[in-house]
């Protein structure tokens, strides 16, 4: 068998190496990540009125759109200090240009489209014309990214809509009206960053809910904020979940319990839901600092990928290029040591490894090495000055599951929460376009979906159903219960 050629890229004269990137002029190392592996969109600057964004949820939806349509705001219309007032007041004198109306009746016209349009100064959806409208409360530049992330898993190539296209013919003519009236989009400049994807099944069931979106506009304009919140936290709540397996396929049942039911902590609904997440939530920074600086490793000119990928592509090799690969990890490892201290010291850090399940039982030399490594950089952070950004970068996750999908239920804690209006859209998505759902399957595609429920929730659930008239009962028997379709 051929010996591959591996390398460590420490430095080059493109200034685009391990050294380059990660040393400063003293020096002094520095974590950078989402260079070589760009898996997630956080940093490690967080501030607490970015939770506003996470659940009012408009801004990060219109730049998606933006995005996905190539446009943008123009700057004179986003530097204004009042964007929604500016924005209202151009579109209403848009409006009344392009009406013929008696002098003294423009105020009361004013005021009407004032009325119909608009929420105080906020936009209504009257049509897809006015998403990409859709601003941040604070226009935080780092909130675009998560924007971004999302146009870019869920809407790129599957989301197409000509904003300066108006159709000939309207069923509402004042909708017409304003649709015209709204201030002129230009050329986006900016190019969203691409991600690896990890999680496939959940983007297709995305594209699966999301086209049947699209065959209503008034579910599309109701809908589409629910829909990408929740996937987006269904996504980055299994590649957490995923990271922390390293080298094996887990799968992992993530467990919602209904917004107004009591739990307790021996619930599955518990056990599985929040509390497990967290854990795993927590140590997002670890990973994708890790990922970042293991990819200067390449073989035969390719990156090594994720803990499995690269685990795969040691197995793969002969005994010679095996060795050359666990030569460049321990390289990479003696780097990082030499250029970080631990408060305790590495000893300590060296002394707990051995005791973690994941390093002894590893199935390779090289699975040890690199979970080895990952635990150092993890150990670090907890053992640093560097601890707040550790925890900044996974405040990105945990406050946006906290803005929208998170309750604290007295002494038990903080548990997932699925509230009615969540679990009912989500319902309509499960029925799709047929007439009705046996509640047996109706509990499979919600678990296609990421939405695992315990006994005690489902019965929740059917009480909810038999409230509302959605449940058709032959028998109490589950393959006798069909759920209707949700009109």
């Amino acid at each position: 068998m051929k010996i591959s050629e591996i390398n460590l890229d420490e430095s080059n004269p493109l200034k685009t190496g391990l050294k380059d990137r990660h040393l400063d002029k003293k020096e002094k190392f520095k974590h950078i990540n989402g260079i070589q592996y760009k898996l997630l969109p956080f940093n490690t600057k967080w501030y607490a009125n970015y939770s506003d964004e996470f659940s009012y949820f408009d801004g990060i939806l219109g730049e998606a759109i933006r995005c996905s349509i190539k446009k943008d705001l123009s700057k004179d219309l986003i530097n204004e200090h009042d964007y929604n007032t500016t924005l209202k007041n151009r579109i209403i004198d848009a409006a009344v240009k392009k009406t013929e109306i008696d002098e003294g009746q423009e105020s009361h016209f004013r005021n009407l489209l004032s009325e119909l349009f608009f929420d105080g100064n906020r936009l209504f959806r009257f049509d897809e014309s006015t998403l990409p409208y859709l601003s941040f409360k604070h226009g935080k530049k780092k909130v675009k990214e998560i924007a971004d992330f999302i146009y870019d898993l869920f809407l790129k190539g599957n989301y197409h809509y000509n904003t300066n296209e108006i159709e000939d013919k309207k069923e509402n003519l004042l909708h017409q009206l304003m649709s015209e009236s709204l201030p002129k989009l230009i050329e986006r400049r900016h190019t969203p960053n691409e991600y690896l994807v990890w999680e496939n099944s959940i983007i297709s069931y995305f594209k699966l809910d999301f086209n049947l979106l699209r065959k209503n506009q008034k579910d599309f304009l109701k809908y589409i904020s629910p829909l990408l919140k929740y996937y987006y936290f269904i996504y980055v709540a299994q590649v957490a979940m995923k990271l922390g397996d390293f080298f094996t396929e887990g799968k992992h049942d993530i467990f919602f319990l209904l917004e107004n039911e009591q739990t307790s902590r021996s619930r599955e609904g518990f056990r599985s839901g929040w509390n497990m997440l967290e854990d795993r939530i927590k140590q997002l920074f670890s990973h994708v600092c890790t990922l970042e600086m293991l990819n200067y490793i390449k073989i035969n000119g390719t990156t090594l990928g994720s803990y499995r990928e690269m685990s795969k592509k040691y197995n793969s090799l002969n005994e010679e290029s095996q060795e050359k690969l666990l030569d460049k990890v321990s390289i990479l490892i003696k780097f990082y040591q030499e250029k970080i201290k631990p408060i305790t010291g590495w000893d300590e850090c060296f002394s707990q490894l051995k005791m973690k399940p994941n390093y002894k039982n590893a199935k390779s030399p090289f699975d040890k090495l690199v979970y080895k490594f990952w635990y150092m950089v993890d150990f670090q952070f907890q053992n640093s000055g560097r601890k707040a950004r550790y925890d900044d970068y996974s405040s990105w996750f945990i406050e946006y599951a906290k803005a929208n999908f998170i309750k604290r239920r007295g002494r038990v804690g903080y548990t997932l929460k699925l509230e009615q209006e969540m679990l009912l859209f989500m319902t309509k998505l499960c029925v799709g376009e047929e007439d009705k759902i046996r509640l047996k399957t109706l509990w499979d595609r919600l678990a296609d979906r990421g939405i695992h429920l315990d006994e005690t929730s489902k019965i929740g659930v059917v009480e909810i159903f038999e409230k509302i008239n959605l449940l058709e009962k032959k028998s109490d028997s589950g393959d006798a219960q069909f759920v209707r379709s949700i009109l």
